[in-house]
C-alpha cells in the first residue's frame, strides 16, 4: 500500500488501482536497456547462418544484461568477477559477429 492508498476515502473497498497510483508506479518502473552483442554495420541486422549456442552461464548474463544491470551487479549475482563477465561478453560478441 502506498501514501496514495492510505489517505484514500474508499481504501477499505477498492478494487482497483486509481489513477494517482498508476501515475506513481509509472514513474517507479526502471525502463530497459536494449540489448545489442553486435552492432550492424549500415543499420542492417545480418541474418544469423546458423543457431547461436550460449552456455548456461552466458544465458544468465544475457538476461542480466536485458534487464539493465552493469557488470558489478552481474558478476555479484552470479558470483564471478567482473573480469569474467567482460570476458564472457566478448566471446558472446564473437559468437555473433
Amino acid at each position: 500500500m502506498s501514501d496514495f492508498c492510505n489517505t484514500c476515502p474508499s481504501r477499505s473497498f477498492c478494487q482497483s488501482i486509481c489513477p494517482e497510483l498508476e501515475m506513481h508506479l509509472k514513474e517507479l518502473e526502471v525502463p530497459q536497456r536494449e540489448l545489442l552483442i553486435h552492432t550492424p554495420r549500415y543499420g542492417k541486422f545480418p541474418t544469423p547462418r546458423k543457431r547461436i549456442k550460449l552456455t548456461k552461464k552466458e544465458r544468465q548474463i544475457v538476461t542480466f544484461l536485458a534487464e539493465g544491470k552493469n557488470y558489478a551487479e552481474i558478476s555479484q549475482a552470479i558470483n564471478i568477477t567482473k573480469d569474467n563477465v567482460r570476458k564472457i561478453v566478448q566471446r558472446m560478441r564473437q559468437k555473433v559477429a
